[in-house]
Parts: C-alpha cells; sequence; structure tokens
C-alpha cells in the first residue's frame, strides 16, 4: 500500500519501545513507582473482557499456581472467582514495574507483550476477538513472528497454559540495530530539503512534475479521493528540484501596495457572456490585440468523463472557451513548459487560474518575466475532478442519457431583486440516441452547488490553503461582487450593476495596475480593499475542514452517488425513529 502511494518501499519496524534497553526503562521508573514491594505475583492485565474460554484457562492456570495474582487496571469482576487476587490502579511507571517484576504475565495488550519481551519474562498473550467485524490481531501476529514467540499466543484452538520460554536477548538487539539504522538514516535526510507537499497538502499543479529530470515524479489516485504528485524513490536521484519548485514554497513576492476596484466590461456581448462582469475577458481581449495568448480553464467531455483543462487560446473567436467559472479542479501541469517557451520567445502570455496553480507555476519559471500576466480568483475551493465525474455519472443514471456540455453559472433573466444564489445554477446539456435536450438545476434544487456553497466537496488541500487571505502570488484577483449594494448602499446603479455582472478586482502588482488602468475595454472604479475584503469570506480564511464531510467525499469516490443517496435515506430514517 505504501509503495503504491508514495512510491518508496517500507519495512515494518518493531514498537518504538523496543529502542530502548531493559536498564533504561527501569532507571525510567524506578524512582517514580509505588509497585517495588510487591513480593511474589502473577499479572494479569486486559484490555477488553477475555472471552469465556480464555478465563477458563487462566483459572486453570492460577488453580496450580498459587501465586498472589495482581490484576492491573481490570476491576470489572472478569476475574473475581480466582483466589488471591489483588485489583490495583497506578502510573505507566506502576504499570513498568509490575511487568518488570512478575514471575508470569497474562495479557491481550500488545504493548504488555512487548514490555515482557524487553524485561525478560515469561507471557501468554491472548487472541483479541470482542465481537468486532475485524480482529485486532494483526499487531500481536507480527510480534510472535518478529521475536518467535509462538508458544506464547493462546488463541481457541489452545486447550491448557503451558510452559513459555524467554525470548533470547539476541532478538532484542537485532531488531534494535534495525531500529536505529532506521532512524539514522532518516536523520542523515534531514539535511536534504523537505520534498513536495503530501497527498493532503497537494493541488495536483504540476510544477515537481515539470522540473524534474529523472520523470521520478507521478500522479496517483490513492487514496481515491483525488490526485496528487509523489516521488518514485527508485528514480529519485536527490536533487531538491521538486521541493524548490513545489506550490507550497512561497514564490516571487509582490512588494506593492494593494489597490481594490469594482468593475466590468462596456462591451455588453462580453459581460453577457461572461460569469460575471466580464473583466478577466477584457484583460484576454487587450492581450490578443497586442499578439499575446491567454491561457484559461476549459470544461471539455472525452470518452464520457468530464476534463477541466487550461488551453492556450490566441485569437479572440476561441476566448468563449475559457469563459465562465468551472467549479472543479483544472490541470495546468501539462502547459508549464508550453507558457515557458512562449515567454522566452518574448510573447505575452496570460494566464489565469487559481492561487496555488498561479505559485506553481511562478515556481516552475523561477523567473521574473515581464511578458507574463497572472491572474488568480477569489477561491473557495475545488472539488476534485473524479468527485465531479461521480456526479455527472449520477446525473446520467437518473436523465438516461450522455451529458455533453455543463455549465455551473448563469446570470438570472430578471434584472431586480437578484441574490447571489440566483446566478448558479446547473445547465446541463444531455445526449440521447438522436435527441438532444437541455436540463437547468437552480441553486435551491442543485446537491451539488449547495455543497459547493457550503464548503462540503472540496479537495483536501483546499481546507487548509494558505492563498485564503489577500496575499496572491498573481497580479491581479478578480472575484464577484455580489455584495456591492450592502457596501455602498449610496450606489443608485448597484441593484443593476449586480444583475448585469460586476467583479471587485484587487490589484496585487504595479504590472496589474498598469494592465488594468490602461485596458480600453474595462470600466473600473477604485474602492475600499477592505470593504472587499470584510465582504469576501475566502480573503480572510478557508473553509473548515469537516472529518464527516471527509467521509461523505471518500464514500462518493468509492462507491458512487446513487449508494451515498440511497445509504443517506436509510440513515436519515433511523435518525427519525431514534
Amino acid at each position: 500500500m505504501i509503495k503504491k502511494i508514495v512510491g518508496r518501499d517500507a519495512i515494518v519496524l518493531p514498537d518504538p519501545v523496543v529502542a530502548l534497553t531493559r536498564e533504561e526503562w527501569r532507571r525510567f521508573y524506578s524512582s517514580k513507582t509505588s509497585c517495588d514491594k510487591m513480593g511474589e505475583y502473577v499479572l494479569i492485565h486486559f484490555l477488553n473482557k477475555p472471552s469465556e474460554h480464555s478465563l477458563e484457562l487462566i483459572k486453570n492456570k492460577l488453580a496450580i499456581n498459587k501465586t498472589k495474582v495482581i490484576c492491573f487496571f481490570g476491576n470489572y469482576g472478569y476475574f473475581d472467582g480466582i483466589n488471591n487476587i489483588v485489583y490495583l490502579d497506578g502510573s505507566p511507571f506502576d504499570y513498568l514495574s509490575l511487568i518488570d517484576n512478575a514471575k508470569l504475565v497474562l495479557t491481550d495488550s500488545f504493548h504488555t507483550a512487548q514490555f515482557s519481551i524487553i524485561f525478560g519474562k515469561k507471557f501468554h498473550i491472548f487472541e483479541r476477538d470482542y465481537g468486532r467485524t475485524i480482529p485486532q490481531n494483526d499487531r500481536i501476529k507480527e510480534l510472535i513472528k518478529k521475536f518467535d514467540v509462538g508458544d506464547s499466543y493462546v488463541d481457541k484452538d489452545v486447550n491448557y497454559l503451558d510452559e513459555t520460554h524467554i525470548v533470547d536477548e539476541s532478538y532484542l538487539l537485532h531488531w534494535r540495530k534495525t531500529l536505529h539504522d532506521y532512524v539514522v538514516n532518516l536523520l542523515n535526510e534531514v539535511e536534504q530539503k523537505e520534498r513536495i507537499a503530501n497527498s493532503y497538502e497537494c493541488c495536483n499543479c504540476g510544477s515537481c512534475y515539470n522540473s524534474c529530470p529523472m520523470k521520478a515524479i507521478y500522479t496517483t489516485k490513492c487514496p481515491r479521493i483525488f490526485e496528487h504528485k509523489v516521488i518514485n524513490s527508485a528514480k529519485c536521484c536527490k536533487c531538491n528540484l521538486c521541493s524548490e519548485k513545489c506550490f507550497l514554497r512561497p514564490g516571487i513576492s509582490n512588494r506593492f501596495n494593494k489597490l481594490a476596484y469594482y468593475g466590468f466590461s462596456n462591451d455588453s456581448e462580453i459581460r453577457k457572456s461572461s460569469a460575471s462582469g466580464g473583466v478577466f475577458a477584457s484583460l484576454a481581449r487587450q492581450v490578443l490585440d497586442n499578439g499575446g495568448v491567454v491561457y484559461g480553464a476549459v470544461l471539455q467531455f472525452n470518452n464520457n468523463k468530464a476534463e477541466c483543462k487550461t488551453i492556450c487560446v490566441d485569437n479572440i473567436n476561441d476566448l468563449h472557451k475559457i469563459l465562465n467559472s468551472k467549479y472543479v479542479e483544472c490541470d495546468i501541469e501539462y502547459c508549464m513548459k508550453e507558457i515557458k517557451n512562449r515567454l522566452d520567445s518574448g510573447q505575452t502570455v496570460l494566464v489565469g487560474s487559481t492561487s496555488c496553480k498561479i505559485n506553481g507555476l511562478l515556481n516552475f519559471l523561477n523567473k521574473k518575466y515581464k511578458n507574463l500576466i497572472t491572474v488568480d480568483f477569489v477561491c473557495h475551493g475545488v472539488p476534485s475532478i473524479i468527485f465531479f465525474n461521480k456526479y455527472l455519472k449520477y446525473l446520467e443514471k437518473k436523465y438516461k442519457a450522455r451529458i455533453i456540455d455543463y455549465s455551473f453559472k448563469k446570470k438570472p433573466a430578471n434584472s431586480t431583486n437578484v441574490e447571489w444564489f440566483d446566478f448558479y445554477s446547473e445547465t446541463i446539456t444531455f445526449k440521447r440516441k438522436k435527441e438532444t435536450f437541455s436540463k437547468t438545476i437552480p441553486y435551491k434544487d442543485s446537491w451539488f452547488l449547495k455543497k459547493y456553497a457550503s464548503g462540503q466537496i472540496y479537495r483536501d488541500n483546499c481546507y487548509f490553503c494558505e492563498y485564503s487571505d489577500i496575499n496572491k502570488p498573481s497580479d491581479i484577483t478578480l472575484g464577484d461582487y455580489f455584495e456591492l449594494k450592502n457596501d455602498y448602499p449610496d450606489n443608485e446603479d448597484a441593484d443593476q450593476l449586480i444583475c448585469n455582472g460586476v467583479n471587485a478586482i484587487i490589484v496585487n502588482t504595479q504590472k496589474g495596475k498598469d494592465l488594468l488602468l490602461e485596458n480600453n475595454y474595462l470600466i473600473s472604479k477604485e474602492c475600499s480593499l477592505n470593504k472587499i475584503v470584510d465582504s469576501h469570506y475566502n480573503l480572510k480564511r478557508s473553509f473548515d475542514y469537516n472529518y464527516f464531510n471527509a467521509k461523505m467525499r471518500k464514500f462518493v469516490s468509492s462507491f458512487g452517488f446513487s449508494a451515498y443517496f440511497k445509504a443517506r435515506r436509510v440513515y436519515d430514517i433511523v435518525y427519525r425513529k431514534k
């Protein structure tokens, strides 16, 4: 499993308590225990109630052995029939002392067995199976195997407790050395910089993938919830380029006093075809007019699957492909080298993407380009493309047709008294045999959009996003500005502006300011940065990570939406009955 997830061979080490010698553990507990003068005794330490079979074996064993019996942390009446039994509670120091001084140890605890081996004690460790779906014996069996103490293991097939042997000290020396060597190797690697982001940090930008000279970076879908990058250690040459180019490393800092505006395109057609005020389209149009190219996200359907990729647009007729919002993760890794080649040739390039992908691109380029313009967005977070495709499969099954086009956002038909959620609706084009038809699911009826807006279905890294503030890596940050009327109640045109589409604009660099103010396709007005920040939650923090939502995402990714909704209905019925 570990090999599949991170590309590294893994060994199963002994428990870390093996790292200390018997004498070191004695020094640890000796001055802090109150159980040092207990005489001769048999120690019982069970974490759960023993099975009837185990109780019978223990009672038969202790009936022959007349020694005093100490039961540590187990005064639940399980062993009341045993003569000479004493129930004790105590500290971790008492726990170690009782094991070290016992004549015999009877337990179902992995660590009690491990410490019995360390202190050179005879012991019996009992099989753990207390009505759970999955027996809890894996690491106990691993312990038995490592230290060759098969005669100490007691399961349902054992009919009496025979004598056991004390573990040979050479086993402890071997595993202590194995553990020591492993840790030494890890410490030697600490001098190298931290590698790429782990599975729950990675935004899958592809900067490390494009930077690796050995092609040792690859994409994995393990866990199945989302794709992320891992290192194939067999190919890795430890050059650390992946670490230096990872999006988590701070990019080129922007030393500029940020400015805020609200604005929109002065071209009614551009504004109408855009999801918001058409500011990105206007910036793109200016770049295209000057011979540059624009990179943005497009949602395509190939082999009955949705793909959200960053593509290059080099003419105004194709600009519509990268307009409108795509509330799903977008792939930028396969065009990073192409962007670099265009920049090196002197061509002006405008790139629009999320903050994490922009920072990954900047780290990959590792150079300030005057002909590069970057635009990011006030990002809530993004669902993984795997999760999104599961949702589309559910819709296809529901409507018994194949999806050929999908839109997340559409401006409302009416132009007064609109709310922010009126802009959000799923517009889906289906194909069934030769028939093509469309279906619009408004926000109030859309499971996907409501879960998206409430922050429940994003990639895990989105809940710990370092760019959920105003410190963006881009030249310009864009967002919707549905709150314009609340922020500026004296603005008589606010209602009309919101209905037709208006953007909140944050300028992060001098380059961004020049581009904005020199644009002939834009109408913009300077406003308060603090008001924009206060009215946009994700300019202050990311959504909170929720364990139950994470379980939901994992369940859907594994079993699909039909199974999820069925399970949810059953849960709701049971909950109501309770």
